[in-house]
């Protein structure tokens, strides 16, 4: 709005100055020849940005849709990974699987930046390569969650992982402005702040990037290999594949560590004993979230943990009811005026 604002200003000051010069009868005309003109690059200029903003969510839909997605299927205890320009899927081994995260430095002229990757790798033993898939995160436990929600799903199944986002739709706009008019209702939001959102939304296109969203989920990974279509197929619960005899002693030793108030770092960095006997309790299945037996000292800060969040619930309480109370306060106030 701004842009096409500024270029309609051009044949407005070219109206007013032409009216000002030695020939005001020719200011009209100018005026109407600088719109013209105006009209023709603001149209460019609107096509150009147009194509730089659709360019990119248009590439990356197509990549979505004829390159494989990595699966994991947990009946089989496999990995299914296709090659970037093959139709030739390779599986590798759950317990065989290779997973990384590495830091680096990047200085620069202003700053000095920390980035992190979570990885693994693909074996293909037909040519003797290895096909390393990186991923940019945040930080060391964002890739440790990555992995652990990998992990649980694999070995306890969907129930123990983070349940996804519902996906956005047309919907999602009707439900966001369902949501800011009941807020305005109870108080909770003002009439300046409804009108910034309507502000907002008009924007941003209103359900234009909604009907992007539907268009890219159902456009994406719409294409399988009959192959692995197949390989995906549920088996029954008898054909399952079982955990190893290894993966259940070390996770043993890992539930152990995590019971004596260790992290997950320590244990992979040698830094808790772990006795070779352990008894039957660790070798229960169900995820290593622990403590399976607390610590002495678990009760008491357990205590403090649930004395800090009843003080921090009653303080958030008792500022949300100030701020309603604040805000009819405002509203008697507007009444009488």
């Amino acid at each position: 709005m701004i842009m096409a604002l500024a270029f309609l200003a051009i044949p407005i000051i070219g109206y007013v100055g032409a009216s000002h010069g030695p020939y005001p009868e020719n200011a009209l005309e100018g005026a109407k020849g600088l719109f013209n003109i105006s009209m023709i690059c603001l149209a460019v200029t609107v096509g150009f940005m147009w194509i730089a903003a659709v360019h990119p969510i248009l590439r990356a839909t197509w990549d979505k849709a004829y390159n494989q997605p990595v699966r994991f299927n947990r009946q089989r205890r496999e990995i299914c990974y296709v090659p970037e320009g093959s139709d030739k899927p390779l599986y590798q081994s759950w317990e065989s699987m290779v997973v990384w995260y590495n830091t680096g430095v990047v200085a620069t002229g202003h700053a000095v930046m920390t980035h992190y990757q979570f990885g693994f790798a693909i074996d293909d033993p037909s040519t003797n390569l290895v096909h390393p898939l990186n991923l940019p995160v945040s930080s060391a436990h964002h890739a440790l969650g990555l992995w652990e929600s990998i992990r649980r799903f694999m070995e306890h199944g969907p129930d123990h992982c983070p349940k996804p986002l519902p996906p956005q739709g047309s919907n999602t706009l009707d439900e966001e402005r369902a949501e800011i008019h009941r807020l305005y209702r109870i108080g909770h939001k003002s009439g300046f702040q409804l009108f910034l959102w309507y502000v907002w939304r008009i924007y941003t296109w209103w359900r234009v990037p909604y009907w992007v969203a539907e268009w890219d989920k159902n456009y994406a990974y719409r294409y399988v290999l009959p192959e692995v279509e197949a390989w995906s197929a549920p088996l029954p619960p008898e054909q399952w594949a079982q955990p190893s005899e290894q993966l259940r002693q070390e996770s043993a030793r890992i539930r152990y560590a995590l019971s004596q108030g260790h992290s997950f770092l320590d244990y992979c960095q040698g830094n808790v004993e772990v006795p070779d006997e352990l008894p039957a309790l660790y070798y229960q299945e169900g995820p290593l979230d622990g403590p399976l037996q607390p610590p002495p000292d678990a009760k008491r800060r357990g205590k403090k943990a649930a004395e800090f969040k009843r003080k921090a619930k009653a303080h958030e309480i008792a500022r949300h009811r100030k701020r309603i109370d604040l805000q009819r306060q405002r509203a008697m106030k507007r009444d009488q005026t």
